[in-house]
């Protein structure tokens, strides 16, 4: 196994393993959300019928969950054939002109002592490797499409309460049947990101695990200034913004949630108690980590606290040894 190791760049062969473990782990949670799917998407179904029917279809939803997708799905890519580009870099091309075999028998050494060469099987194992690398966007993309659908709802109800304040105001009697409905449809719409949140929990804090680890894998090679070569300086950056921007696009997009969701609360309880029974009593609107914490931007300041103690912590360390 160390022969086959030799002629890789050692942080990148700890990027390869630490990469299969990432992928099997994403590959079990997406397989376990899959069971739990058709019921879930039953239940979403028949609020979005409900939804559209009174609201109307979101606005620019689809626009915005198309560029995300596009711009991740392409990052990645570009960061995926970076990597492919290192490990070609980690032989003397001086001895051998760049083909189809190099490439097969360099960026898949462990699979090319296995099996033969044939550029079959080198496009095939290209082609899997591929897709099981971007697993890694995949779920990121899926929970801010997730997040963005659910914050659109909300700002729908919200807009909609805004829109009836502005028609009812100077009048003394307001329509008990609207509170009512558009309260039930609040209850509703919060009812379902809650069980939502039950399936994907684990996938959440999986994201932000992994992509919380691989920032503070850059920071640490980047202070001690590892990276030699310029094809792996800018893996290393094109990695870097990858892993940060969906981290942090997937936090803004779950706090989103949370802030659209606090407007209906606020007008619905400030409603006459005669106009319906009672106030809302709902916990905090909001996705969470397997309940152990929520969503919010108040997240996205405490991961930014950790990372400068962090990089501080290495600083200090770095120096106490120079």
């Amino acid at each position: 196994m160390s022969r086959i190791f030799s002629d890789i760049p050692d942080t990148l062969q700890v990027e390869i393993v630490e990469s299969c473990v990432a992928i099997t782990t994403n590959s079990v949670l997406l397989l376990r959300l899959a069971t739990k799917w058709p019921d879930l998407m039953k239940e979403w179904n028949r609020n979005d019928k409900i939804m559209n029917k009174i609201y109307g279809h979101p606005k620019y939803l689809k626009l915005l969950i198309t560029i995300v997708t596009i711009f991740f799905l392409v990052l990645s890519t570009v960061v995926y054939f970076l990597q492919k580009l290192l490990c070609l870099h980690g032989e003397d091309q001086d001895q051998e002109p760049l083909s189809v075999k190099l490439y097969y028998d360099n960026c898949f050494n462990r699979i090319s002592s296995m099996v033969p060469y044939h550029p079959l099987v080198a496009i095939f194992v290209t082609i899997v490797q591929f897709e099981a690398y971007l697993l890694h966007s995949f779920t990121d993309v899926f929970l801010i499409a997730l997040s963005a659908i659910l914050a659109f709802r909300f700002h729908q109800i919200a807009a909609r309460l805004k829109q009836n304040q502005r028609q009812q105001f100077g009048m003394e009697t307001e329509d008990a049947s609207f509170w009512k409905n558009i309260r039930k449809d609040y209850c509703r719409l919060s009812s379902l990101l809650f069980v939502l949140d039950d399936h994907i929990s684990f996938l959440i804090i999986y994201s932000y695990g992994l992509n919380f680890l691989s920032l503070l894998h850059f920071l640490t090679e980047f202070l001690r200034g590892t990276e030699t070569s310029t094809v792996a300086t800018i893996h290393c950056y094109f990695n870097a913004f990858s892993f940060i921007s969906r981290l942090t696009c997937l936090t803004l997009f779950s706090s989103w949630i949370n802030e659209e969701s606090q407007e209906p609360i606020r007008i619905l309880n400030s409603v006459p108690p005669n106009e319906y029974s009672a106030e809302l009593s709902f916990d905090e609107v909001a996705l969470t980590g397997c309940k152990m914490f929520k969503l919010n931007k108040k997240l996205l300041l405490s991961i930014v606290s950790a990372i400068v103690t962090y990089e501080l912590m290495i600083i200090q360390y770095n120096n106490s040894y120079t």
